[in-house]
């Protein structure tokens, strides 16, 4: 979600992140969906990669974690792209 607000921005108007919250078949799923403009594929591509980032203040660990401790309770983590831009 704080990567949502800080990246989903639309020009100069406030962020705004949509959570949505499911049950498909026995999984629960939980969506965060921001109105920015999107990450270019060359970077979606290794979002979760270790140590990889687009910031000069950040370590690059932040999604690769949150996925290792999806992965270790039986969840998955995704980037999806929303067509028009958003994730």
């Amino acid at each position: 979600v704080h990567n949502a607000l800080k990246y989903g921005r639309v020009m100069d108007e406030p962020a705004r992140v949509k959570l949505r919250v499911e049950r498909m078949e026995r999984m629960a799923v939980i969506d965060v969906v921001d109105r920015g403009p999107g990450i270019p594929e060359t970077v979606a591509a290794q979002l979760f990669r270790p140590f990889y980032t687009t910031s000069e203040h950040g370590t690059g660990l932040g999604l690769y974690i949150a996925q290792e401790l999806c992965r270790a309770n039986q969840a998955q983590l995704d980037y999806v792209s929303v067509p028009g831009g958003g994730a």
